[in-house]
């Protein structure tokens, strides 16, 4: 489902002609400003990804408006489908084939968070792409992550890490003490020299089904944890917090890796930190770890 409250903005730092924004988000606003308008819901979780995304094509199609000389794309793996690769190829002058582009995108067990991507758009993709590049220095995870990745997801391609980390911690998950657990891991961090805002907890799941959920608070920004006299420390689903990270993670609720979704979402919360990662799991995650 896609959302009105998607990151779309325009970015002003020295080129007034720059505009940065999630694709769904960008196709929503241009689709509003339009003779198409009247196709959208009143509800947008009614309407679905492809169907947004169809009707972008038919709104760029029928409409006068000035193509973008260069696109970016970030996090392409999630948009990696025909209907997605449709929409981008009106935007731009020249389309995929001739036009001026540039797509970053990691398939390592990624690309089935959202469940978007497709064998046939990819090679439409390489077929559309002048050079690939492979990107081989890991700046954000540290040695001990990317040997723990390894060791975890063989048959993904590892990257050199470029600094040294502290050794992941992983722990058996138990609910009955886990509020205890994390508060005590919070402070040895905070002792450590980092500050509340470096320390963040991921999960696969909901704040509804988390082992967490009855020690969360929300504010207007989100979920939180409260560490006593320390602060609070954010919470985020694993898949809400993909493209970014932390210098702490604090993964919990690491339950399986039986399907392609758990180990893709797992492969991503095990990316996010730049420094400490702790892991509350269940015997049998850490046994098929």
């Amino acid at each position: 489902k896609i959302s009105k409250n998607s990151l779309d903005f325009p970015c002003n730092v020295e080129n007034q002609n720059i505009r940065v924004s999630t694709l769904h988000s960008l196709a929503y606003s241009m689709v509003q400003e339009s003779t198409y308008v009247d196709y959208l819901p009143d509800n947008s979780s009614d309407f679905s990804s492809d169907e947004l995304l169809a009707l972008f094509a038919d709104t760029l199609l029928d409409s006068q408006f000035k193509q973008f000389d260069f696109l970016v794309v970030d996090e392409g793996q999630d948009i990696l489908n025909s209907q997605a690769l449709d929409a981008l190829d009106l935007l731009i002058k020249g389309g995929l084939e001739k036009g001026k582009w540039a797509w970053f995108m990691d398939l390592n067990f990624q690309a089935a968070v959202f469940g978007n991507y497709e064998v046939p758009a990819h090679n439409r993709l390489k077929l559309a792409a002048t050079r690939t590049n492979s990107l081989d220095l890991n700046c954000r995870n540290t040695h001990q992550i990317v040997r723990l990745l390894e060791q975890s997801f063989p048959s993904a391609q590892h990257s050199l890490a470029r600094v040294e980390g502290e050794q992941i911690n992983i722990n058996t998950l138990c609910s009955n003490d886990l509020k205890l657990r994390i508060q005590k891991e919070i402070k040895r961090l905070l002792k450590q020299g980092m500050v509340i805002e470096d320390i963040v907890i991921l999960s696969p799941l909901s704040k509804s089904k988390s082992a967490l959920k009855k020690d969360l608070l929300k504010d207007h920004e989100g979920h939180f944890f409260t560490a006593p006299n320390s602060g609070d420390v954010r919470y985020h689903t694993i898949s809400s917090f993909k493209g970014l990270e932390s210098p702490a993670v604090i993964l919990v609720d690491a339950y399986k890796l039986e399907d392609d979704w758990w180990e893709s979402v797992m492969y991503v919360g095990l990316t996010r930190a730049t420094y400490s990662m702790t892991v509350f799991a269940s015997p049998e995650f850490i046994s098929d770890y």
